[in-house]
């Protein structure tokens, strides 16, 4: 759940990007043979966000799992620890779902705007996959 919803997040500045650098950086010219460097800078802050919630994507796909050998269900409550991933799986979605609504369909503007909430958004999430990886070790 939670990756799907980062994969829309990533589709939304995917195309927040495009349309940006479309929109906003003309050919070049004579007269003008580079693009303005503000317009290159946001174009390239969308597309780095764009990357690090693509990596958070594929860092939820290879989280650990909890083992199901004899060592494991000895040292650790197989209820317990399945709850306890339930709650930070839960915590996982909801802030997923944050990032979501706020990338996705919106202009590149208004997610220049926001980019620091994005940012914020970003590194919670980079956080919560912590705190589960270290949970199950």
């Amino acid at each position: 759940m939670a990756c799907s919803l980062l994969g829309r997040a990533r589709a939304g500045l995917d195309a927040a990007e495009s349309r940006y650098r479309r929109e906003n950086i003309a050919p070049p010219t004579r007269a003008n043979p580079f693009p303005d460097p503000a317009v290159v800078a946001n174009a390239q802050a969308l597309e780095r966000l764009g990357r690090e919630v693509g990596g958070l994507e594929g860092l939820i796909r290879h989280q650990p799992v909890p083992e199901n050998d004899r060592m494991a269900q000895r040292y650790r409550r197989e209820a317990a620890t399945l709850a306890t991933l339930a709650e930070k799986d839960a915590v996982l979605v909801g802030q997923a779902e944050l990032l979501r609504s706020l990338v996705e369909g919106a202009a590149a503007e208004a997610i220049l705007a926001s980019k620091s909430e994005i940012e914020t958004g970003i590194a919670a999430i980079a956080t919560t996959l912590r705190d589960r990886q270290t949970f199950l070790l």
